[in-house]
Formats: C-alpha cells, sequence, structure tokens
C-alpha cells in the first residue's frame, strides 16, 4: 500500500502502560516496510522536553509523528506539534488512553498503522496554553485536579484505573465547595462549586452529555464546565442526568463557552491540573489556542 507519509517519527514511552515491548516493535518494523516509512525512532526517557527532538525532526522533514504511549506522552508530543503543519498519529499503549477512548481511536497497532497510512481523517483540537506549555486533553481545578495529585505514579503502573478508583473513594469523603472567581472571556463569575473543569467538544462524548449544549468539534473553542455536586451522591446523581441527557438546568452543573481566555481564581489556593500533571496552585490563566493540533483519526465507514 502507497502511503500519502514517507519520514514518520515514530516516539515510543517504555515506560507507559503494560503491553510487550517487542510485540509492537515487530508490528512498527513491518509497517515501515509495508507502507515505505524511513522512521527516526525515539524513546522517551522520565521528564524528558520533547520539544527540542520533535522541532529538529520537522527541521529534517518529517512529515507526521506517531507518539505510542498513555496520555502523558501523547499531551507532551501534541504540546510540541501546536500549529504546525506536520499531523499526529496516536497509539495508544498507556494505562488509561483517555483520549483515545474518547475518541474511538483503535488500539491494535497494526489498526493504527494502517489508518495512518490509508487516507485518514484529521481531527482539528483546540488547545490550552498554560504559562510556556501546551494542553489538549483538559485542565481542572478542584475534585478532579486532588485526585490526580493524590495517586502516585507506582499506584498507577501497578493498579491502572483502579488507583483512581480508590483515590477517588477517599477523595470523596473530604469533597467540600470552594468559591471560584470564573472570568471567560472577560464575563465575571463568583460561584461556589467543587470543580471548574475544561475540555475541547471534540473530546467530550457529545452524545450523552448535556442535551441543551450545542457543543461541536472543530469549533475553537473550549468548554468550560462548573460542577456544583458537594457529594458522592451528588455526582451519582449529576453522572445519571448526563446519561440520561437530561437538561444541564435539572442538576448541578454550570457551563460557558471559551473563546479567547479563562481565569480561575479561589480564596483558598487549589491544585492546577492539565492533561493529567499537576501543575501548581492556583490563579491560573488559561490561553484559548484554535485549531491547534491536526490529529489523524479514522475515515468513517460509508453507510451500507
Amino acid at each position: 500500500m502507497d502511503s500519502q507519509f514517507k519520514k514518520p517519527l515514530f516516539i515510543y514511552n517504555p515506560a507507559a502502560g503494560t503491553g510487550d515491548p517487542e510485540k509492537l516493535w515487530q508490528a512498527f518494523k513491518q509497517a515501515c516496510v509495508r507502507y515505505g516509512w524511513q522512521p527516526e525512532v525515539h524513546e522517551t526517557r522520565e521528564d524528558e522536553d520533547l520539544a527540542p527532538m520533535v522541532q529538529g525532526n520537522l527541521e529534517k522533514g518529517c512529515d507526521v509523528v506517531i507518539a505510542a504511549g498513555g496520555d502523558g506522552t501523547v499531551s507532551a508530543v501534541a504540546s510540541a506539534l501546536v500549529n504546525a503543519n506536520v499531523p499526529l498519529g496516536i497509539l495508544p499503549t498507556g494505562t488509561g488512553n483517555i483520549l483515545a477512548w474518547q475518541l474511538d481511536l483503535p488500539f491494535h497497532p497494526e489498526r493504527v498503522f494502517e489508518y495512518i497510512a490509508g487516507a485518514p481523517g484529521v481531527l482539528l483540537l483546540d488547545a490550552m496554553r498554560i504559562g510556556a506549555r501546551h494542553y489538549i486533553l483538559n485542565a481542572s481545578v478542584g475534585f478532579s485536579s486532588v485526585l490526580i495529585e493524590n495517586t502516585s505514579r507506582e499506584d498507577k503502573r501497578r493498579l491502572g484505573l483502579l488507583a483512581y478508583i480508590l483515590t477517588g473513594i477517599r477523595a470523596f469523603l473530604g469533597l467540600q465547595p470552594h468559591l471560584f472567581d470564573l472570568v471567560v472571556d472577560g464575563s465575571r463569575h463568583l460561584l461556589r462549586a467543587s470543580e471548574v473543569f475544561i475540555s475541547d467538544a471534540a473530546l467530550l462524548k457529545e452524545e450523552i452529555l448535556l442535551a441543551d449544549v450545542n457543543m461541536k468539534a472543530d469549533d475553537g473553542q473550549l468548554e468550560v464546565f462548573v460542577i456544583k455536586a458537594r457529594t458522592g451522591w451528588d455526582y451519582f446523581l449529576l453522572l445519571m442526568d448526563l446519561l440520561r441527557r437530561r437538561s444541564r438546568s435539572t442538576y448541578k452543573m454550570d457551563y460557558f463557552p471559551a473563546r479567547k481566555e479563562i481565569r480561575i481564581g479561589t480564596r483558598k489556593p487549589l491544585t492546577v491540573q492539565a492533561d493529567g500533571e499537576v501543575l501548581h496552585k492556583t490563579p491560573v490563566t488559561i490561553e484559548v489556542i484554535p485549531h491547534a493540533v491536526r490529529l489523524l483519526v479514522p475515515k468513517p465507514k460509508a453507510p451500507g
């Protein structure tokens, strides 16, 4: 099969997930032969800044970047590709792989390489700039940031998603609302809530989320959700409302679209997380970077 790409950069995180790295390498080598790829390969190191390496390969003519790892690896690679014309392909090999799950991407290496080599679709992802770094999955202040802060890397490797569940149960016991000073595109809102959560509509399961909110992929904006649930039972009822596509006004959530900038302040400094990485304490300013990353996705099958 002829491929539109010739010089892929394959970035592999050997510490991600629990799969067999030898099988992955064999699948990649076979793909290179099958599709005529002339690759560059890079194994990540812990806490490595990937941007210089990615930029160097772009300057040498790399025409697609394939990130093999978990959400942290994908986020770091995507950050290095913001506003570049070179697209990103994802081979999910991490523990959670939330991005791949949200976008219904294949997990099997042969299928991933096949759709990348073929005529893939392109999804334009909006990014969040916080300080000097870009993030593409989500950012939050409140319950989920505490959850991430208190789940150790060792527990994630050993227990996978169960580590987050166990930490979440403990966090629910101490759940309490906070006063948020939220400014979205210049409009200020003082709200008492347990969480402010920010993501891109392209990464949300729109068919089950907020029936009365019109969110569209590739719209150049971020979605800001203020969750007012105060107890574990509140969160359970909120989840049921979302699954049943009830109006957002029926339970404890507010929504604001953001096209330029989001600022979050709190009376008591709270942890800020982005793409699963603990950053710092509030206040935080998030700049919206529309259509920042070109993500390769399988083209939908023709009906019939």
